[in-house]
């Protein structure tokens, strides 16, 4: 199996992160292009972690894991995201690299200036 790495630092608060990335009214802003994707949470430490289980779109996200991991260094947040558990690197998964790191600046910008509109994806 391999799995997607991004690691991003954003200037909000480790529970302002979370927070957009937990709760559908803060997450649809920067999500909202992405697409229909059925997730289900199946791990989720207050603040600090969030673990999504892929159960229905693209047929090669079926059965992975998306997981974002939210740690204060100062007055950043590292936010480290894995998506895991792909069968194989195809080029889905190539698109996917590329896609995931749009998506966390995204994130970023939401968190960063959530007066913004125009956001990268």
């Amino acid at each position: 199996m391999v799995a997607i790495f991004h690691c991003l630092r954003m200037n909000a608060a480790p529970e302002d992160v979370f927070r957009a990335v937990t709760e559908d009214e803060l997450l649809r802003p920067w999500w909202a292009k992405e697409g229909t994707l059925d997730v289900r949470c199946v791990e989720i430490s207050d603040g600090a972690k969030v673990v999504w289980r892929c159960i229905d779109g693209p047929p090669e996200w079926i059965g992975t894991d998306i997981a974002f991991a939210f740690v204060a260094e100062g007055r950043e947040t590292v936010v480290r995201l894995t998506h895991r558990n792909w069968r194989e690197p195809t080029e889905a998964f190539a698109h996917c690299t590329t896609k995931w790191g749009r998506v966390l600046m995204a994130l970023k910008s939401r968190v960063e200036r959530p007066e913004a509109e125009d956001l990268l994806v």
